[in-house]
């Protein structure tokens, strides 16, 4: 367990903090229509989708995951995260053609961008991969946020993991995708920064590049 002290008390409620203020403040513009809360009216400029898809991939579970690959199988381990890497790389690039094609969901896409049975056949297998897979990517996600409380403060792994899906659920639900998007984005951001920032502290801890290299 963890001890805490004022400053990381002081960040975790800042940020949770801007996460909620960013809920709230886009929650009536979730509630105009359908299209507005689930696909933000359609009015996004194609990079905040793609930002989302990034911080997505940058969650709780995917530090512990490369971490644990890397200490087994060295750097070279960092091979078998490279679909992570294409994700983020796809985001950006197709995001742009996927907001072009109005549809709402990827299930969807497939109809409008092929015709006929094979389109819906199509359409209906990726719905329920995409159920099958969710609950996959749900239940590792939350099981991985039940680790990181147990490891802070202790709790049991499924307190953490009820907890904090409940509270996405109920975040979700009431501010949609304007809401959900807002929050990824800005966290994407802190995301980002705080990678470039560990990653150049462990470099120096362990003393710098050339004793690592020696190392190898």
């Amino acid at each position: 367990m963890v001890q805490f002290q004022f400053l990381d008390w002081f960040w975790v409620v800042l940020f949770l903090m801007v996460t909620v203020g960013l809920g709230v403040a886009f929650y009536r513009l979730g509630k105009r229509s359908e299209s507005d809360f689930f696909l933000a009216g359609r009015g996004l400029p194609w990079w905040l989708p793609a930002s989302s898809v990034y911080a997505t991939h940058t969650a709780t579970d995917t530090p512990i995951w490369v971490t644990g690959v890397v200490y087994k199988y060295g750097i070279a381990g960092l091979w078998y995260t490279f679909f992570a890497a294409w994700c983020a790389i796809s985001a950006f690039v197709s995001t742009r053609i996927f907001r072009r094609s109005l549809a709402y969901t990827q299930a969807e896409w497939n109809t409008i961008r092929f015709h006929g049975l094979g389109a819906e056949m199509l359409r209906g297998w990726i719905s329920g991969w995409q159920v099958f897979m969710n609950m996959f990517i749900l239940g590792w996600v939350g099981i991985a946020m039940g680790k990181v409380c147990n490891y802070l403060f202790g709790w049991d792994l499924w307190i953490g993991l009820v907890l904090f899906s409940s509270l996405c659920a109920i975040y979700v639900l009431a501010a949609g995708y304007w809401g959900v998007i807002m929050a990824d984005f800005q966290q994407g951001i802190i995301a980002f920064l705080m990678i470039i920032i560990v990653s150049v502290w462990g470099i120096m801890a362990a003393g710098g590049p050339t004793v690592i290299a020696d190392k190898l």
